[in-house]
């Protein structure tokens, strides 16, 4: 993001972190917002929670090195909840129908999580960045979030697994348990680059444009 803080770049003038807790606010399943922020940011973080139009935000915490460490930082802060909705900061184009859809799948499951199918044709590569094989696709799927689960499983994942992982049902899956895909969207974009960024406002003023018509 060239030295850019994703998590409060503009969007469109708001920053990026302002889009996601409106959207998780809207929802009536959904009774508090827990929002960690990083020791480098978390003064920002702190100051676009508070001034967020919602009464959900119930603590503004701040999280640890890794992805895990700092979910597990919300989890202190988590009261009485059947279950627990973690979503990433850094997608701000999660939409209410995708909530929806997240909670829908909680009241089946013990644990599910947002994927799109895979588009592209995937190669395994080696170091020398020569092909090792092509991946069949048509059983991969691109894993985004809101991931949702019962909130005792998530605990319980996060006091057994310590080893590194790129979400939470990675670590529900080591323990055994069963983790249920449910279609998330290819709008639902990680901003990572600031062509993500662009690409964000592009698909918000595509969204405007439909609201208009």
């Amino acid at each position: 993001m060239n030295g850019v803080d994703k998590i409060v770049a503009p969007l469109f003038g708001r920053p990026l972190l302002e889009y996601s807790l409106e959207q998780l606010a809207k929802s009536p399943s959904i009774d508090s917002i827990i929002v960690v922020a990083g020791e480098t940011n978390a003064g920002a973080v702190s100051a676009i929670a508070m001034r967020a139009p919602t009464d959900k935000i119930s603590a503004i915490c701040t999280g640890g090195t890794r992805r895990q460490d700092s979910v597990r930082a919300g989890l202190d802060h988590v009261r009485d909840a059947t279950h627990i909705l973690v979503h990433d900061g850094a997608r701000p184009l999660l939409d209410y129908p995708l909530v929806s859809r997240t909670v829908e799948a909680a009241s089946t499951y013990d644990a599910a999580i947002a994927a799109v199918p895979v588009k592209d044709t995937i190669k395994m590569a080696n170091d020398d960045m020569t092909v090792l094989q092509t991946v069949p696709r048509d059983r991969l799927w691109a894993v985004q979030t809101p991931q949702i689960f019962k909130a005792d499983l998530l605990r319980t994942a996060h006091r057994t697994i310590d080893c590194d992982v790129t979400d939470d049902a990675s670590m529900v899956e080591m323990l055994g348990h069963q983790v249920k895909l449910f279609m998330g969207s290819y709008e639902n974009l990680k901003v990572t680059t600031p062509e993500d960024i662009a690409m964000a406002e592009a698909i918000l003023r595509s969204r405007s444009k439909v609201v208009a018509q």
